[in-house]
């Protein structure tokens, strides 16, 4: 028994081992969002991909107690948003990154295709904007998780994104635990 249950693991989940090596489908079809009780967050970001495209900056605060599934809901935001033609950019603020400079931006960037030449704010906007050409994307969201953990330099460049990237529209989706009493200090766009 002990060894059917160890293989069933080994085989990956919604599987049942019924004999030694044989394995079963459990469950077709599309597994369900891993959110619980957050259709009403879901359904106000929906509302607003369905009824804001006029704006070209954007700010959304995600805010909650830690632990309640912040990193989870970007995870779900950042597939809303590619579903809708954004390309994104998702850093998260980390005690071990705050030491590198521009350390969430290069972790956030290996997923990019092609990579920035350069990590600065002028770089990763001309990257951006190529990429967004190329695939005809209506513009870039930064998902930021922690944000009070990244380095000051990666808040440069999210600067740079929002004031000086020409990019055409760039929104910024971000968490905090709510008791902050200025959100977002620092990353703001200039009037």
């Amino acid at each position: 028994a002990d060894r059917r249950h160890y293989k069933s693991k080994e085989l990956g989940r919604a599987r049942i081992t019924t004999h030694e090596g044989e394995s079963v489908p459990f469950a077709e079809g599309p597994s369900p969002s891993r959110l619980i009780e957050r259709d009403h967050s879901l359904s106000l970001l929906k509302n607003f991909l369905d009824t804001d495209n006029e704006q070209p900056y954007n700010v959304l605060r995600v805010t909650g107690k830690k632990g309640v599934g912040h990193t989870r809901f970007l995870e779900e935001a950042r597939s809303l948003f590619s579903l809708r033609g954004y390309a994104s950019l998702k850093l998260g603020g980390t005690p071990g990154l705050q030491l590198r400079v521009r350390g969430a931006v290069s972790e956030a960037l290996r997923d990019w295709e092609p990579t920035p030449k350069h990590l600065s704010g002028q770089g990763v906007s001309q990257t951006a904007a190529q990429l967004i050409e190329q695939k005809k994307l209506n513009g870039l969201v930064i998902l930021i998780d922690d944000w009070q953990s990244l380095d000051p330099h990666s808040r440069e460049v999210i600067h740079y994104l929002l004031n000086g990237s020409g990019l055409p529209r760039v929104i910024i989706m971000y968490t905090d635990d709510g008791n902050l009493p200025v959100p977002l200090p620092q990353i703001t766009r200039d009037k």
